[in-house]
């Protein structure tokens, strides 16, 4: 009966109500039937519109709508689970229960990893030999010239440099390479070997094609024909490493291809390990310092084995392109680098994007040497020497200061300008970067440089430098303020020339400090300062009436706006997620540890005694030791002349006189000479230790 009827436990709004909506149904009604609903009128009788649901307010949403679903589910599977139990209650305890279906398909092996392995290149002791005599044989002739330059009283720096690159270029291939490196180390050498040094042109005869095409069929793992629609058999470019050919893929992209020259990490690693050989030789003869071009050896090896590897020198390449694109000057990207193609690229072997424009040595070219021709294709491309200018001092800053990697050999042969004066990059064989520390003290020197401060604009150059060696930091700083003081001074009087607008007079008067004091650098310290070199040289050239100073300002004040940005957004995100999180949580941990370690350090140096006698100890040691390995090697020299003159008077049956022998091989000429030279050695040992000054 309809009257009798009563309400049901849980449907308080009786039986015509129908069934009472579910929290999910209720959610799905939210989120997709709100336009369904009625809206509310306004007093003018116009219908209000509909705000936007916050983001986090549909997450929310969500989370509550899976959470109930998952109650609910779990819900139904408990009230099957004991219904199938009150089904089978006659059974007893022990009856079986229901179980999950498992697949019966069992897995497959585990993926191998592929392991990464560095490529070696071994070096066989007998062609070692051969080359040790090929450069002994260099030095001997350079050093004729020297002498006969002496003697007709025409011996000069400049002279030594052009008569030291005539035979470099004479001997080509790796010596070619090793000029081109020895010309970024104006540490090392006078800046006229440097000079004359970065002229080299690494440009050898190309190697037979059907060689080529060989080695890329290998690394595409395809017949040339189904990679390629069109191949340019003849090279477009041929150095001592590789040979540059052009062509042109199947979907039509046209492709620039770096391949390897077969068998050249094999003449690099023998002339390498004849160049340690030599240098170990002049080291263990005290002619130069131990240890001073044991560095260079490294980082020169490390450099070739980095250029040798054309898939390493694809990720170098990837990151700068993906680097670039982030930066922007009113909006546009001024620089890129040529897209990889990973598939088709393999260690010797590097297919990249093939990119047109005008190389810098041609804009050079036509702005210094006026010609109608060049000029007239750089108003084609819209391309201005002055915006042009500015660009390279702006990626110079750009790439060392903010981005992750920086070009490490920005010279006119590795730049291409394209339309509106966009700046590309090729060739990423050489490549640095600079950690944060670094970064700062780079970033710290143009700040010091607009507020004229020569104190703090040196102070920044040596936290550039660091971790240096022990040396009167004093006198060093002291020195280096006198030369920096004297450069800027040109530069802010705003009369300076061209030249004296770079960077380059103050890191040579650097450079000169660090011969003096015999501080040797890392090499990616020197790679950053050539670079800074190379970029303000080029724009200078290019547009000789450039204001450094304030296109460095107009950088400091896009560096500090993006900044700005940056922060804001930070800002933004903390106080939709929570002022305090986790991280922060961890942050104040590790600053209260700091501090703690901190306190813990300062009290151990308070309890330390002020004078400490150890390295004047330890110099002392070590001279002494070095007179008793004297005493034991002319004792040892001495002992074997005398058993083999012993040896030689008991076989032709004279008379052995143990002592007047003795006297005599003492006396011998060949002895004293033998004694002498091992005297030298020892001496020139212990000065140069004693030279060395020692700091905590």
């Amino acid at each position: 009966m309809k009257g009798d009827q009563a309400l049901e436990p849980g449907n308080s709004r009786g039986p015509e109500s129908g069934p009472r909506p579910t929290a999910v149904s209720h959610l799905r009604l939210v989120k997709g039937d709100e336009n369904k609903l009625p809206r509310r009128r306004s007093v003018s009788g116009a219908v209000p519109r509909t705000r936007r649901a916050l983001p986090d307010q549909i997450a929310r949403e969500r989370d509550i709508e899976r959470l109930v679903s998952r109650s609910l589910k779990g819900y139904k599977e408990k009230v099957d689970l004991f219904s199938s139990f009150a089904e089978g209650a006659d059974a007893g305890v022990l009856r079986p229960i229901p179980r999950r279906k498992v697949s019966r398909i069992e897995p497959g092996p585990p993926p191998e990893i592929p392991q990464p392995k560095a490529e070696k290149f071994e070096a066989s002791t007998w062609a070692t030999v051969l080359r040790c005599f090929v450069w002994l044989n260099i030095s001997f002739v350079l050093l004729l010239g020297i002498l006969m330059a002496k003697l007709r009283g025409k011996d000069t720096v400049e002279s030594r440099a052009k008569r030291t690159l005539a035979i470099v270029r004479r001997l080509g291939g790796t010596a070619i390479k090793i000029g081109q490196q020895l010309s970024m180390r104006v540490d090392m050498l006078p800046y006229e070997y440097c000079r004359e040094f970065s002229k080299l042109l690494d440009n050898v005869k190309p190697f037979p094609t059907k060689t080529a095409i060989q080695i890329i069929e290998q690394a595409t793992k395809k017949p040339l024909d189904e990679t390629f629609l069109i191949f340019d058999p003849k090279p477009i470019g041929s150095a001592s490493i590789a040979c540059v050919y052009q062509a042109v893929l199947r979907d039509g992209r046209k492709v620039a291809i770096k391949v390897r020259r077969p068998g050249i990490g094999r003449v690099f690693a023998t002339d390498l390990k004849a160049m340690r050989w030599i240098i170990n030789a002049l080291e263990s003869l005290s002619i130069i310092r131990p240890g001073y071009l044991q560095n260079f050896i490294k980082e020169f090896e490390e450099t070739i084995m980095e250029e040798l590897d054309f898939k390493m020198e694809a990720y170098h390449q990837s990151v700068f392109m993906r680097e670039a694109r982030k930066f922007k000057i009113k909006g546009k990207q001024i620089c890129s680098a040529p897209e990889a193609i990973y598939e088709l690229s393999n260690n010797e072997v590097m297919v990249e994007e093939f990119v047109d424009g005008m190389w810098m040595w041609e804009i050079l070219a036509a702005v210094e040497n006026k010609d109608p021709v060049a000029l007239q294709r750089m108003r084609e491309l819209f391309i201005d020497p002055k915006t042009l200018a500015e660009r390279l001092m702006f990626v110079q800053m750009w790439s060392q200061y903010v981005s992750v990697i920086f070009h490490a050999d920005p010279h006119p042969a590795n730049i291409i300008v394209q339309e509106n004066g966009k700046i590309v990059f090729v060739d990423f064989g050489a490549c640095g970067s600079m950690d944060r520390i670094k970064k700062e003290a780079a970033m710290d020197q143009l700040y010091y440089f607009h507020r004229k401060d020569v104190a703090g604009f040196v102070q920044a150059m040596i936290a550039f430098m660091e971790p240096l060696p022990p040396i009167d930091m004093a006198q060093f700083t002291k020195e280096l303020e006198i030369k920096i003081g004297q450069n800027l001074q040109k530069l802010w009087s705003k009369r300076a020339e061209w030249h004296e607008k770079s960077t380059a007079p103050n890191w040579f008067a650097l450079f000169n400090l660090t011969k003096q004091f015999n501080i040797p650098l890392n090499m990616d310290t020197v790679r950053a300062l050539r670079a800074n070199m190379l970029y303000d040289t080029l724009a200078l050239r290019i547009y000789p009436e450039l204001d450094t100073f304030r296109v460095s300002k107009k950088f400091l004040e896009h560096f500090d706006e993006n900044s700005k940005s940056a922060a804001g957004v930070a800002l933004r995100k903390r106080l939709s997620r929570g002022l305090i999180s986790g991280s922060d949580i961890r942050t104040i941990n590790d600053l209260f540890n700091i501090l703690s370690r901190g306190m813990r350090t300062m009290r151990r140096l308070v309890d330390r005694p002020i004078f400490s006698f150890s390295y004047m100890l330890e110099k002392s040691v070590f001279t002494v030791m070095e007179i008793i390995r004297l005493v034991v090697l002319l004792s040892f020299a001495l002992f074997t002349a005398l058993g083999g003159v012993l040896v030689y008077r008991k076989l032709h049956g004279m008379d052995l006189e143990l002592m007047a022998t003795l006297m005599q091989v003492a006396k011998h000429k060949a002895f004293l000479a033998v004694a002498g030279l091992i005297s030298l050695i020892t001496v020139r040992r212990i000065m140069l230790r004693l030279g060395d000054m020692e700091v905590e």
